[in-house]
């Protein structure tokens, strides 16, 4: 159970020498985009140009609530540094986004688009400090150690992965010399990866470490086992993401978006957005495996937690043996989707400055089992245009890092960045992330007054 707890504790931990956190700082650029449609799908009818081509974006990012960036080149391991540190549970969330060939076109008041994207995340929420000392062996020399366990909440690691086939379908509602108001809709078709797990439920007892290990007793509490046999290898949580496949579309998503431009003299002078994503759930199917766990430890009984080996099978044989364990399953498992209510406005302080607000609210309960987490944030990202490129500023205060602060280029339509980047080479941020893409637009699109017609006729370089 030690091991089974604390491996995936050190995958998150892995994950943030290559994984990631969002397009937040490219996705409210003036060049509207794929990028845009994916954070809000009425964003469709303002494409940059009539048809637009997205190649390739890729967005990587881990942030976490109790190291550093300057932690990951000092001598002491960060695994001990973050329980040492630590005065209350520990987070990690991790993210891998790629968006792969997807196109969006124009058609009078309508836009359409078809998109492809997968996601990757690794989370590790609200996991206590005092048991992770007690497991990594902080313990100052001691042999023998009891450590009081009254946890009244849920702290779970999650694994989860899947691809998206989106269509998008928006139309103009209203507009007249000042306003122009669109609606937009769409439907995620999803195709399941991998889903693991692991989630401690109100944990009561004593822990106690001596020569034979560690042990449990007096103990009560929950245990929610949750993975699919189909994504896990021969090695324990190994993922075989060749269940990721286009045939393999189980599950739906709906998003649904509206935008506002307001113009003055001609020009746009703020685009605002709101939109409610990730109605829906994936479905895993008769594959996954959900067992749910009551554990009963009387006084002066001991459970050897290091006992327990071999792969998640074998340790779910070896608890339910134990005789201090009810096991319950459930057949036919459908996490939900990260459910998000964002909201935005993109202001145009001069002919070559702008300044985009932002704001992220996670609908969802991060401590459900069955929930694909996400975080509260709040973005403010000043950007510098002239002509076709632009020089853009992320600052992000998202719920688990605090505040971390960024740089991105973009040219026409490719773009690189970090909204840690500033932070990062300062050695104080607790969120490491980059992103990189390139799109392309084609034809002419004439809806849009003359003046800001002309504006990007001689502005824009794509």
């Amino acid at each position: 159970m030690k091991y089974y707890i604390f491996l995936l504790f050190l995958i998150g931990c892995i994950f943030q020498i290559q994984a990631q956190q969002g397009f937040i700082g490219i996705q409210n650029t003036s060049r509207r985009s794929l990028l845009h449609v994916a954070m809000n799908p009425a964003e469709i009818n303002s494409l940059h140009k009539k048809f637009e081509l997205n190649l390739f974006a890729v967005s990587a990012s881990v942030n976490n609530d109790v190291l550093y960036f300057s932690d990951f080149f000092g001598e002491e391991e960060v695994v001990d540094l973050a329980f040492n540190r630590a005065n209350g549970p520990v987070n990690i969330r991790t993210e891998v986004n790629v968006m792969g060939p997807s196109i969006g076109f124009r058609a009078g008041k309508w836009g359409f688009g078809l998109s492809t994207q997968a996601i990757a995340r690794t989370d590790v929420i609200d996991l206590d400090a005092n048991l992770g000392r007690s497991f990594t062996g902080n313990t100052d020399g001691d042999p023998y150690l009891e450590t009081s366990l009254n946890l009244p909440y849920n702290q779970r690691i999650n694994v989860a992965g899947w691809m998206e086939l989106g269509l998008v379908a928006g139309r103009e509602l209203y507009q007249d010399e000042k306003h122009r108001v669109s609606f937009g809709t769409g439907v995620r078709l999803l195709m399941p990866g991998a889903y693991i797990n692991a989630g401690i439920d109100g944990l009561r007892g004593t822990l106690r470490m001596d020569e034979d290990g560690f042990s449990l007793t007096d103990a009560s509490g929950g245990l929610n086992v949750n993975y699919s046999r189909n994504a896990l290898d021969d090695e324990m949580y190994g993922l075989n993401l060749s269940t990721l496949s286009m045939s393999n579309i189980s599950g739906v998503g709906l998003d649904f978006g509206i935008t506002h431009e307001w113009r003055k003299q001609g020009f746009v002078k703020a685009t605002s957005g709101i939109s409610l994503k990730g109605l829906g759930s994936l479905d895993f199917g008769p594959t996954q495996v959900n067992n749910t766990y009551s554990m009963n430890v009387p006084a002066g009984s001991y459970f050897n937690l290091d006992e327990l080996e071999g792969n998640i099978e074998d340790v779910e044989a070896q608890l339910v043996a134990s005789g201090y364990f009810t096991r319950q399953s459930e057949t036919g498992y459908q996490p939900q989707l990260p459910r998000l209510l964002t909201a935005y406005t993109d202001f145009r302080m001069t002919k070559v400055l702008y300044l985009s607000v932002f704001g992220q609210y996670n609908m969802g309960n991060p401590n459900n089992n069955q929930q694909i987490a996400a975080q509260h944030i709040f973005a403010l990202t000043p950007r510098l245009k002239l002509g076709g490129v632009e020089l853009y500023s992320p600052w992000i205060n998202s719920q688990t890092a605090g505040l971390s602060g960024g740089l991105g280029l973009r040219v026409a339509g490719f773009f690189v960045g970090s909204n840690s980047l500033l932070t990062g080479y300062l050695g104080e941020t607790k969120q490491i992330d980059a992103h990189v893409g390139w799109s392309m637009g084609f034809g002419r699109y004439n809806k849009k007054p003359k003046k800001q017609q002309l504006e990007n006729e001689t502005t824009s370089i794509n």
